[in-house]
């Protein structure tokens, strides 16, 4: 409850499967002091059973928004690729955020597709479950806005866009909420964890063993071997393709990976696996173009 730098709803997890797989406090306590590599390899296996979940979420994201070979295809991509492989090995919150973010990506497509008020209630809530594991987790709130503008601009779509939209900011808020209830409770704290992270981006010093100096190259520099030079250059390729087939899309998908490259490559500090929150589109758009 007092500390803020990185979000809690991972931690919050972890207590329940220890609770279930240990027995309570008590069990947890005696394992760790008795045979503590159960208790990290419980917490790496629950890592990966979330990153495998986001695999599965992906493939239906991309079924849903193009087609089952696009999705097939864009869960196999993100299935082998580096970075969210060697992390799901490890007990951290970067791949679990993957779990929310491809299922905000499938709630998105719906709202591009259909229009629902329920498409918008999960886009909301896995939103706000993503924020809530892996701050940066929030950007898929760009694609659920896109969509939401998609449908604005249809035909009788506003009134429903604008319901929707209001819908799902309210359950992003209440989802966030409750993954992360003492950003309320102490919401002193929770701003002092904020700022010293954004302090720590901000840290001229950079990340030890940095060879780098520049963010936004090294993150695409990144791309090519966390994701694959192949994949990125078919993704980058993909927006020309978008915008002559299907336009709408171009502002669904373009959007959150280029202001998140921009954005966290202008900070002082980078690092490679801050790049996966946006790895699942870069994956979708790279499997459009490659079928």
């Amino acid at each position: 409850p007092h500390y803020f730098v990185n979000p809690p709803a991972y931690t919050y997890l972890l207590h329940v499967v220890f609770a279930v797989y240990f027995g309570g406090r008590e069990g947890v306590s005696e394992a760790y002091a008795t045979d503590p590599a159960q208790v990290f390899v419980v917490a790496r296996i629950t890592a990966a059973v979330l990153g495998t979940l986001a695999v599965w979420l992906l493939y239906l994201a991309g079924a849903r928004l193009f087609d089952r070979r696009v999705g097939l295809l864009a869960a196999g991509l993100m299935a082998v690729a580096f970075l969210p492989v060697f992390y799901a090995h490890l007990a951290l919150n970067d791949v679990p955020a993957l779990a929310p973010i491809c299922l905000c990506l499938w709630a998105t497509a719906g709202i591009v597709r259909f229009g629902r008020t329920r498409d918008y209630a999960v886009a909301g809530a896995a939103l706000g479950l993503a924020a809530a594991t892996k701050y940066t987790g929030g950007i898929v709130l760009l694609p659920v806005a896109a969509a939401a503008l998609v449908q604005f601009r249809a035909p009788g779509g506003r009134a429903r866009a604008v319901r929707g939209l209001a819908l799902a900011g309210a359950l992003a808020l209440l989802a966030f909420v409750v993954a992360n209830p003492y950003a309320v409770l102490s919401f002193g704290e929770f701003f002092d964890g904020l700022a010293h992270q954004n302090d720590a981006a901000a840290d001229t010093a950079g990340k030890l063993g940095l060879t780098q100096d520049n963010g936004i190259p090294y993150y695409l520099w990144t791309l090519c071997w966390g994701l694959g030079l192949i994949p990125a250059l078919l993704a980058l390729g993909a927006l020309a393709w978008l915008h002559r087939d299907e336009p709408r899309l171009v502002w669904v998908l373009a959007p959150a990976p280029i202001v998140f490259l921009v954005f966290m490559g202008l900070q002082a500090r980078f690092f490679g696996r801050w790049l996966i929150p946006i790895l699942p589109i870069i994956c979708l758009l790279a499997a459009y173009v490659a079928l």
